[in-house]
Protein backbone atom coordinates (compact mmCIF):
# COMPACT_ATOMS: atom_id res chain seq x y z
CA UNK A 1 0.00 0.00 0.00
CA UNK A 2 1.13 3.63 -1.11
CA UNK A 3 1.44 6.24 1.64
CA UNK A 4 1.57 9.69 0.40
CA UNK A 5 3.76 12.42 2.88
CA UNK A 6 1.53 14.52 4.29
CA UNK A 7 2.75 18.22 3.54
CA UNK A 8 3.88 19.71 6.99
CA UNK A 9 1.63 22.81 6.32
CA UNK A 10 -2.03 23.21 7.35
CA UNK A 11 -4.33 23.63 4.72
CA UNK A 12 -7.04 25.69 6.66
CA UNK A 13 -6.27 27.06 10.00
CA UNK A 14 -10.28 27.59 10.41
CA UNK A 15 -13.39 25.37 9.47
CA UNK A 16 -17.07 26.06 10.23
CA UNK A 17 -20.06 24.33 9.56
CA UNK A 18 -23.71 24.70 11.11
CA UNK A 19 -25.57 21.92 11.94
CA UNK A 20 -27.87 23.35 14.46
CA UNK A 21 -26.12 22.47 17.87
CA UNK A 22 -27.25 23.61 20.69
CA UNK A 23 -23.92 24.10 21.79
CA UNK A 24 -20.62 24.40 19.61
CA UNK A 25 -18.61 21.13 19.80
CA UNK A 26 -14.84 21.81 18.16
CA UNK A 27 -11.41 20.35 17.74
CA UNK A 28 -8.21 22.05 18.33
CA UNK A 29 -5.60 20.51 16.23
CA UNK A 30 -1.91 20.60 16.02
CA UNK A 31 -0.34 18.98 12.71
CA UNK A 32 3.30 17.86 13.24
CA UNK A 33 5.97 16.11 10.72
CA UNK A 34 5.97 13.28 10.36
CA UNK A 35 7.16 10.33 12.58
CA UNK A 36 9.62 7.43 11.79
CA UNK A 37 7.84 4.24 11.90
CA UNK A 38 10.67 3.11 15.26
CA UNK A 39 9.84 6.18 17.08
CA UNK A 40 6.08 6.02 17.14
CA UNK A 41 5.58 4.32 20.46
CA UNK A 42 8.28 6.75 21.61
CA UNK A 43 6.58 9.49 20.71
CA UNK A 44 2.94 8.40 21.52
CA UNK A 45 3.85 7.64 25.17
CA UNK A 46 6.34 10.72 25.08
CA UNK A 47 2.64 12.97 24.00
CA UNK A 48 0.26 11.02 26.66
CA UNK A 49 2.78 12.79 29.36
CA UNK A 50 1.98 16.24 27.72
CA UNK A 51 -1.84 15.99 27.49
CA UNK A 52 -2.98 15.82 30.68
CA UNK A 53 -0.35 19.03 31.60
CA UNK A 54 -1.45 20.36 29.10
CA UNK A 55 -5.31 20.61 28.85
CA UNK A 56 -6.07 18.11 31.65
CA UNK A 57 -8.38 18.54 34.28
CA UNK A 58 -5.75 19.39 36.46
CA UNK A 59 -4.35 21.66 33.68
CA UNK A 60 -3.42 25.35 34.51
CA UNK A 61 -5.33 25.70 30.89
CA UNK A 62 -8.52 23.78 32.19
CA UNK A 63 -8.51 25.68 35.68
CA UNK A 64 -8.70 29.00 33.74
CA UNK A 65 -11.10 27.94 30.51
CA UNK A 66 -13.72 26.59 33.84
CA UNK A 67 -13.24 30.17 35.42
CA UNK A 68 -13.85 32.00 32.51
CA UNK A 69 -17.11 29.83 31.83
CA UNK A 70 -15.72 28.34 28.71
CA UNK A 71 -15.39 24.49 29.27
CA UNK A 72 -17.43 22.19 31.66
CA UNK A 73 -15.59 19.34 31.13
CA UNK A 74 -11.92 19.07 30.03
CA UNK A 75 -10.71 18.74 26.52
CA UNK A 76 -10.47 15.36 24.98
CA UNK A 77 -6.87 14.93 23.86
CA UNK A 78 -5.51 12.29 22.07
CA UNK A 79 -2.45 12.12 19.48
CA UNK A 80 -2.29 10.08 16.36
CA UNK A 81 0.61 8.81 13.95
CA UNK A 82 1.01 6.77 11.33
CA UNK A 83 2.43 6.52 7.52
CA UNK A 84 3.25 9.69 6.83
CA UNK A 85 1.27 11.73 9.44
CA UNK A 86 0.97 12.93 12.42
CA UNK A 87 -1.19 15.11 14.75
CA UNK A 88 -2.46 15.68 17.95
CA UNK A 89 -6.30 16.85 18.80
CA UNK A 90 -8.26 18.51 21.46
CA UNK A 91 -11.82 18.38 21.28
CA UNK A 92 -14.54 19.51 23.06
CA UNK A 93 -17.61 21.56 24.23
CA UNK A 94 -18.55 25.20 24.55
CA UNK A 95 -20.03 28.70 23.49
CA UNK A 96 -16.55 30.27 22.48
CA UNK A 97 -13.96 27.83 20.62
CA UNK A 98 -12.38 30.67 18.95
CA UNK A 99 -11.50 31.96 23.09
CA UNK A 100 -10.76 28.28 24.09
CA UNK A 101 -8.17 27.75 21.59
CA UNK A 102 -6.50 31.02 21.89
CA UNK A 103 -6.06 29.80 26.00
CA UNK A 104 -4.43 26.67 24.88
CA UNK A 105 -2.25 27.96 22.93
CA UNK A 106 -1.10 30.89 25.68
CA UNK A 107 -0.93 27.55 27.77
CA UNK A 108 1.06 25.90 25.28
CA UNK A 109 3.52 28.50 25.07
CA UNK A 110 3.97 28.94 29.04
CA UNK A 111 4.88 24.95 28.82
CA UNK A 112 7.55 25.81 26.14
CA UNK A 113 9.03 28.51 28.31
CA UNK A 114 8.96 26.86 31.61
CA UNK A 115 9.21 22.96 30.90
CA UNK A 116 7.39 20.17 32.66
CA UNK A 117 7.25 20.26 36.38
CA UNK A 118 8.91 16.68 37.68
CA UNK A 119 6.49 15.79 39.94
CA UNK A 120 4.05 16.48 37.64
CA UNK A 121 5.76 14.38 35.28
CA UNK A 122 6.23 11.15 37.93
CA UNK A 123 2.61 11.54 38.57
CA UNK A 124 1.33 11.08 34.89
CA UNK A 125 3.46 8.17 34.73
CA UNK A 126 1.70 6.29 37.49
CA UNK A 127 -1.36 7.09 35.64
CA UNK A 128 -0.70 6.13 32.12
CA UNK A 129 1.09 3.18 34.13
CA UNK A 130 -2.43 2.15 35.90
CA UNK A 131 -4.49 2.81 32.77
CA UNK A 132 -2.59 0.85 30.79
CA UNK A 133 -2.47 -2.13 33.31
CA UNK A 134 -6.01 -1.76 33.47
CA UNK A 135 -6.42 -2.07 29.67
CA UNK A 136 -4.70 -5.63 30.11
CA UNK A 137 -7.55 -6.31 32.31
CA UNK A 138 -10.62 -6.26 29.89
CA UNK A 139 -10.60 -9.01 26.94
CA UNK A 140 -11.91 -6.44 24.54
CA UNK A 141 -9.35 -3.76 25.43
CA UNK A 142 -6.35 -6.02 25.58
CA UNK A 143 -7.67 -7.19 21.87
CA UNK A 144 -7.76 -3.40 21.03
CA UNK A 145 -4.40 -2.76 22.09
CA UNK A 146 -3.12 -5.09 20.51
CA UNK A 147 -3.76 -4.17 17.31
CA UNK A 148 -2.54 -0.11 18.09
CA UNK A 149 1.28 -2.16 19.51
CA UNK A 150 1.11 -4.40 16.53
CA UNK A 151 1.01 -1.21 14.53
CA UNK A 152 3.98 -0.03 16.24
CA UNK A 153 5.99 -3.45 15.48
CA UNK A 154 5.72 -3.05 19.83
CA UNK A 155 4.21 -5.84 22.42
CA UNK A 156 2.85 -4.96 25.60
CA UNK A 157 5.52 -5.66 27.68
CA UNK A 158 7.66 -3.23 25.35
CA UNK A 159 4.98 -0.70 25.50
CA UNK A 160 4.98 -1.00 29.65
CA UNK A 161 8.54 -0.50 29.93
CA UNK A 162 8.68 2.49 27.21
CA UNK A 163 5.95 3.75 30.10
CA UNK A 164 7.86 3.10 32.99
CA UNK A 165 11.08 4.25 31.62
CA UNK A 166 10.53 7.31 29.25
CA UNK A 167 12.67 10.67 29.97
CA UNK A 168 10.93 13.78 31.00
CA UNK A 169 13.44 15.09 28.37
CA UNK A 170 11.53 12.62 25.55
CA UNK A 171 8.84 14.63 26.71
CA UNK A 172 10.06 18.02 26.34
CA UNK A 173 11.68 17.88 23.58
CA UNK A 174 8.22 16.94 21.54
CA UNK A 175 6.59 20.03 23.69
CA UNK A 176 9.37 22.27 21.84
CA UNK A 177 9.78 20.94 18.40
CA UNK A 178 6.16 19.82 17.53
CA UNK A 179 3.59 22.12 19.10
CA UNK A 180 3.54 25.61 16.61
CA UNK A 181 0.66 28.12 16.68
CA UNK A 182 1.59 28.00 12.31
CA UNK A 183 0.29 24.11 12.32
CA UNK A 184 -2.45 24.84 15.02
CA UNK A 185 -6.16 24.50 13.63
CA UNK A 186 -9.69 25.25 14.78
CA UNK A 187 -12.69 23.02 13.75
CA UNK A 188 -16.35 24.22 14.95
CA UNK A 189 -19.48 22.63 14.32
CA UNK A 190 -22.34 24.69 15.70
Amino acid sequence: VYFPMEKNEILEKYQERNMGLSQPNFQIGFKFPSIPKEEWMKNRIAMGFLLEPLAGESSSFYQKAYQKELLDEPLGGAFFCGEGYAFAAFSGTGEHPEETAELLLQELKRLQKNGLDWSDFCRIRKKILGRFLRRLDSPASLCMGQIEWTMMDATAAEVMECIKTLPMGEAEKLLQNAFSDTTMVLSVIR
